[in-house]
């Protein structure tokens, strides 16, 4: 090999590494450099020439070798810092969260003065208990996830130790922050508000020494002594005014149902008939104008279907028709003014045709009254709900 030919292997070996793409075929290159044909034969081994092609050879795969290694390097030490920020960000996660949960934890749990066993007993602190041993398992790959996928962290802290909250402090985390929630943030709150304030009734009224101290507590949840049983009631003072205009409108019929639920028991009214019907009214303007995202939207159908239901069917104490075979005054007049006061309402397709039926038996007869079971009712309120009561006529016995 002369000096030219020499010049010429070289330049091609800059000219391909020059057009190297950033992930190189190490294996592959050093193979073609093995592979390529010799410039010059010589039968003596161990001329000068053949060393200088050799070594020729030697100096390039050392280029190369030297090159790709130094760009591997790069990219490890970025990959390394990586980890590095990914395992700062979790230990200071787990830290944060190690140090303040079981603080806040123990401030709840002196607060309701409850032992350690009783505490461990209410729902949401179960709950919440098993989002936090979740997060603090050893080796828990999610949370690398997270990180890689740019999550905050940090904020899930805050969102753990709210879960711990009295349903009083969830209030005064709105009244700090002067917090006016949107409709989706008000279910939202409702849905952890209220399973809150269902799981200290439950586990209260399940104990069978309740403290005056844990009483006067529990009144700060709005929750008190009835009848030996715990009642969830909202007093009116500016705290409640300014509570609940924070929240969206459709929040009064949930926190109404809140308050008087159950509103039937064995099939009985559990209110009078006035007081049933208003309530009816209500929990009907709330299903039409709330969201779907309340957990509670399906019991509160439940109830305006069971109330319907008895006002219109009667119940074994309480007999729509009287000892001559008639309706009842107080069941006519009652009717009337429910049909007279509402318009789109599934009032207006339901008992609006069982009244003028029955008027016109001298209210002795009505098929439509006979006919109807908690099926028509559950129909015409989903069509209600939805803007379509129009197609419940179309869809039910002539007359009805």
């Amino acid at each position: 090999m002369d000096n030219k030919q020499l010049e010429e292997r070289l330049n091609l070996l800059k000219e391909s590494y020059e057009r190297l793409p950033e992930q190189m075929d190490v294996e592959g290159i050093l193979n073609k450099i093995e592979e390529a044909p010799p410039m010059l034969e010589k039968k003596n081994k161990g001329t000068g020439w053949q060393r200088v092609t050799v070594w020729a050879v030697s100096i390039a795969s050392i280029f190369v070798i030297t090159i790709l290694g130094a760009s591997y390097t790069k990219k490890e030490t970025n990959f390394g810092s990586e980890q590095v920020e990914e395992s700062i960000v979790i230990e200071q996660f787990l830290a944060t969260l190690k140090e303040e949960y079981p603080k806040e934890r123990e401030k709840r749990r002196q607060l309701l003065d409850l032992t350690e066993e009783e505490f461990s007993k209410i729902g949401f602190i179960q709950n919440a208990d098993s989002r936090y041993n979740f997060y603090t398992s050893p080796n828990n790959d999610l949370l690398g996830t997270l990180v890689n996928n740019g999550d905050r962290l940090q904020s899930r802290v805050n969102d753990i130790l709210y879960s711990l909250y009295l349903p009083s402090q969830m209030i005064e985390d709105i009244e700090k922050n002067q917090i006016t929630l949107t409709e989706e943030g008000t279910a939202n709150f409702f849905n952890s508000y209220s399973m809150k304030i269902r799981e200290l009734q439950n586990f209260f009224n399940n104990q069978h020494d309740v403290s005056p101290e844990q009483i006067k507590i529990l009144e700060s949840e709005w929750l008190y002594v009835d009848k030996d049983k715990l009642r969830y009631e909202i007093k009116e003072n500016d705290r409640s005014y300014n509570f609940i205009h924070s929240l969206a409108p459709s929040a009064s019929g949930y926190f109404k149902m809140l308050e008087k639920e159950p509103f039937t028991y064995a099939g009985e009214l559990i209110y009078s008939l006035d007081e049933s019907v208003a309530f009816m009214f209500e929990l009907e303007n709330c299903l039409f104008d709330s969201s779907d995202s309340y957990n509670d939207k399906s019991k509160m159908k439940a109830y305006y279907t069971e109330i319907f239901h008895a006002i219109v069917k009667g119940t074994k104490d309480q007999l729509i028709f009287g000892t001559d075979g008639t309706v009842k005054l107080e069941y006519r007049e009652l009717w009337k003014e429910m049909v007279s006061e509402t318009s789109n309402s599934p009032v207006n397709y339901i008992l609006a045709p069982i009244v003028e039926e029955f008027e016109a038996s001298n209210w002795v007869q009505s098929d439509s009254w006979e006919d109807l079971d908690y099926n028509d009712i559950d129909d015409a309120l989903h069509l209600a709900i939805n803007g379509d009561l129009g197609q419940f006529i179309e869809n039910t016995p002539e007359g009805l």
